[in-house]
């Protein structure tokens, strides 16, 4: 992970307390650097350029739409076994993931805003917090919730023949093999 998470996220709420812009920069960086790592880990699909210049959009939307391509994927082999627990669990997982997107949608423009000149777009800490927030609980759906694990969720399995999603400690894994 870039730096440590728990750290960037400790960087950015300081810098809410005097230089927003500051803080707007540093998720933004720590974002783009997350992104592609979580990109990586889920095998999504983040369109070839030879200057490998990503933006943030570009991450998004492939980590979003793997992300949900994944978990349809895991719903369908837990009813393939008849396994309850794991259809409960991907509900779940899907319930927090609509809600972290909706959050992050809402709330990304801000970054753009105030990582760029533009003189309309003066926020406070109070106005700018909701989108550390949103930000911080759309990568949280693919971290592991075991705060000793430290790691991004990750595709076992090559595109086409996914076997698992999961985290490194195993507290997250979920079988992406029907019966």
């Amino acid at each position: 992970m870039y730096g440590s998470v728990g750290d960037f996220w400790e960087k950015i709420d300081a810098d809410l307390d005097d230089d927003v812009p500051g803080a707007a920069h540093k998720l933004r960086r720590n974002l783009e650097a997350s992104m592609a790592e979580i990109a990586a880990g889920l095998q999504a699909r983040v369109t070839y350029r030879p200057d490998n210049s990503h933006d943030l959009s570009m991450f998004f939307n492939s980590v979003k739409g793997r992300h949900g391509d994944l978990l349809k994927k895991a719903a369908s082999s837990a009813s393939s076994w008849n396994n309850n627990d794991a259809k409960q669990q991907v509900d779940a997982l899907k319930a927090e993931r609509t809600q972290a997107i909706l959050a992050q949608d809402g709330e990304n423009w801000a970054i753009n805003a105030l990582v760029h000149s533009n003189d309309w777009a003066a926020m406070s800490k109070a106005d700018f917090e909701p989108v550390v927030e949103a930000c911080k609980q759309f990568t949280e759906l693919f971290s592991c919730s075991n705060p000793d694990c430290d790691s991004w969720i990750y595709v076992v399995g090559m595109p086409g023949s996914e076997e698992a999603l999961r985290c490194s400690c195993g507290t997250l894994n979920i079988n992406l093999r029907r019966k």
